[in-house]
């Protein structure tokens, strides 16, 4: 797949409540797509590089508080999983939402200067899971299908998406557990002559890649 049919499975995926794992190879884009998608809806983006994460990034940090028969065991969600905002909050997203005849440039500076985290819909990206340990890929077991973990649940408007290299040619963990891989919807980024096409594209709107794609 392309670049522009891997965006429409990953918004497919997102839709139906499917968390998407996209394979590919090193340098093709897997995260930044990821991140075009969100900041072209003025979503909010969060990228966790699972190869460099502990169990407890996931899971959070146990702490103890008074419950109805007691102390009881809580645990704390890590400050970098998204929590949305306050229904009287506002973000970029709620901004256009609420003023359809508004354009982009109508939105107020002020609502960006906010956490990623804080955005009312966003991506949470899980990037090189299949390189993470393998306590953190049990922590993340129930998040990348019920959305949740413990006590901590993905707020509504957010999705998960998952990516990470092929198994055969890089220093990867093993990853090939049935009971996990069933839990994704499977995308491959493939490296053509269609992907250059379109990467051109791209870049030639920004500027600056003559010298790229003249190398």
């Amino acid at each position: 797949m392309n670049v522009s049919e891997i965006k429409q499975g990953i918004m497919l995926c997102r839709d139906a409540g499917i968390t998407s794992f996209l394979w590919g190879h090193r340098g093709l884009g897997k995260s930044s797509l990821h991140d075009q998608i969100a900041r072209s809806n003025f979503w909010g983006f969060i990228n966790m590089r699972c190869s460099q994460m502990e169990a407890s990034d996931l899971r959070g940090l146990p702490d103890k508080e008074n419950g109805p028969s007691g102390t009881m065991t809580v645990y704390r969600h890590p400050a970098d999983l998204p929590h949305g905002h306050p229904e009287e909050a506002e973000c970029p997203a709620c901004f256009l939402e609420k003023h359809p005849d508004k354009k982009t440039e109508d939105i107020p500076k002020e609502l960006f200067n906010r956490t990623e985290g804080s955005y009312c819909k966003g991506i949470l990206f899980l990037d090189e899971l299949n390189r993470a340990e393998d306590d953190v890929l049990q922590a993340g077991f129930e998040l990348v299908l019920d959305y949740k973990v413990g006590q901590y649940k993905v707020p509504e408007g957010w999705s998960v998406h998952c990516a990470g290299n092929y198994m055969d040619g890089y220093m990867v963990n093993n990853f090939s557990d049935p009971a996990f891989l069933d839990r994704f919807c499977h995308l491959n980024l493939t490296n053509s002559e269609e992907y250059f096409k379109g990467w051109s594209e791209y870049m030639s709107r920004y500027g600056g890649s003559s010298k790229i794609m003249q190398f």
